[in-house]
């Protein structure tokens, strides 16, 4: 019954997306007496299937394998305690409390407990079972969130007919999810139709590479000719004129600020060339030096962002990366780990190439009309924070991303369909430029337009996003998710409902 009801868990997620049977089988276990280990348990292997390619990142970045997977049972092991330990407790509390029907009590639960763990670690929402789904298109009023409730909301009706000895209550089942289905399927028809007679488009070009991380930094010149072939093959193609071209995350893998140096001077060059020549915008990720304003030199103290660079015929403009990767591009709680023997002695023997720091600042970027910001690898994962862009006045989406760290098909799955999340939610396009994962064009639908993941490019056309309600309020259905479940925790922790 434990592997059972973590294989069900798993099968929520990508690469498998299956639909509300995953919350009907684990729904179920909550007649039967479980216990705090059980829940525990039930979620670190679910964590721990879910987020198996860590193992695989952490020897990509340098430390030893057996690290990797005390990663994985640490992380998995905290995940565990914050989000299906508690939920499996209270939901056993409400047990008792059964005035309260939990087909409301026990999907604001989840979601409420969700939004908490979201401020930790945004991976792996539960909702996410309903993305290739009509339903997805409720997100535009919900978020996310509103897709882990109504996940969870079936399976909880049919919870409260077993526990009341009521079968009629099984009729809320249709009559929710009819017409929820038949309204999603017309609004994606709808927001289609809309981006259809829109006559302002701008083409992108984003391309898809396939190197090691090793090659990136040991085969630097090769790797970026190989980049700037494509680039310039792919504008031949398609008639890229005039067009945004994209490149992934540190797809210049060195100082941004020292290609004016002769080592690297060819990069410019090459760069500078192709702008002039064909008038595209040109969006490229690389490493990023300062110090005091000053760039060009390394110093000792120089502060390092990850960046990506929008250059163009008038100038070059910069965003950070803000939402950093804890030990991928920084050490959190130094000060903590400094007092840890073991923690600290492998922190000196396997040091970052170079700590990152973050940035507070939030660019929005114009080209041919059109506004875009972009967005650092799994800062695509944070949907208040994507949302604020939009609000500001983005027009489309960036997404770069560097999924070598992935090292298979699970990680980057996963990855990709967060950003087609973000795509509904916000009613804009999402394009992604990647390598070692899926590049594509999500329209503001959810409908994958084109995609890739194998190497070459991409390319396609996008609009004027829309603005949902959702990117203009936030989170409004969450926060009324947050007030009943405090509600519901003050009342199950002082008496019985009468």
């Amino acid at each position: 019954m434990l592997f059972l009801t973590s294989l069900f868990l798993v099968l929520s997620q990508p690469p498998f997306l299956v639909p509300f049977i995953p919350s009907l089988f684990v729904l179920s276990l909550i007649r039967k007496k479980t216990d705090f280990l059980f829940w525990f348990l039930s979620g670190l292997i679910f964590w721990a299937v879910t987020l198996n390619w860590i193992p695989k990142a952490v020897k990509t970045g340098g430390f030893p394998i057996p690290l990797g997977f005390l990663a994985l049972i640490l992380l998995s092991s905290i995940l565990s305690l914050i989000s299906t330990t508690p939920f499996g407790l209270l939901s056993e509390k409400f047990k008792s409390k059964n005035k309260i029907p939990f087909s409301i009590s026990v999907p604001i639960i989840w979601t409420a407990i969700e939004f908490l763990r979201f401020k930790i670690f945004p991976w792996a929402p539960f909702g996410i079972q309903l993305i290739n789904t009509p339903f997805s298109q409720i997100s535009e009023f919900t978020g996310i969130f509103g897709l882990s409730f109504l996940s969870l909301f079936p399976a909880s009706v049919v919870l409260d007919a077993i526990e009341r000895r009521k079968p009629k209550l099984l009729f809320i089942i249709p009559l929710i999810l009819i017409p929820l289905f038949f309204m999603g399927i017309l609004r994606e028809n709808q927001v289609e139709r809309v981006l259809a007679s829109q006559k302002e488009k701008l083409k992108v070009i984003l391309l898809r590479t396939d190197f090691s991380r090793q090659q990136k930094w040991l085969e630097f010149r090769r790797t970026i000719e190989r980049e700037f072939e494509t680039t310039e093959e792919a504008i031949g193609k398609v008639g890229g004129e005039g067009s945004l071209v994209v490149w992934p995350e540190t797809s210049i893998s060195a100082l941004f600020d020292l290609l004016n140096t002769k080592t690297l001077s060819f990069v410019r060059e090459r760069m500078e060339g192709i702008i002039e020549r064909y008038g595209v915008g040109m969006i490229v990720g690389s490493i990023e030096g300062e110090k005091s304003g000053e760039k060009g030199v390394i110093y000792e103290n120089t502060r390092f962002f990850n960046s990506a660079f929008f250059i163009t015929e008038g100038g070059i403009w910069v965003q950070r990366k803000e939402k950093l990767v804890p030990f991928g591009e920084f050490i959190p709680a130094r000060s903590i780990i400094k007092k840890i023997g073991f923690l600290e002695r492998v922190i000196r023997r396997v040091k970052l190439s170079v700590e990152l720091s973050s940035w507070g600042r939030r660019e929005i970027f114009d080209w041919r009309g059109l506004k875009f910001s972009a967005f650092i690898c799994w800062e695509i994962l944070f949907p208040s924070y994507v949302r604020e862009a939009v609000k500001e006045g983005a027009d489309f989406i960036v997404n770069i991303s560097n999924d070598v760290w992935f090292g298979g098909e699970w990680g980057v799955k996963q990855h990709f369909y967060y950003a087609v999340a973000r795509a509904i939610e916000n009613r804009v396009y999402i394009v992604r430029s990647v390598n070692k994962g899926i590049a594509g064009i999500v329209s503001p639908s959810g409908k994958v337009i084109s995609t890739s993941n194998k190497e070459g490019y991409v390319w396609g056309e996008v609009g004027r996003g829309q603005k949902s309600f959702y990117s203009v309020y936030g989170d409004v259905f969450l926060y009324l998710v947050s007030f009943f479940a405090f509600v519901f925790l003050f009342f199950a922790s002082s008496k019985k409902i009468d």
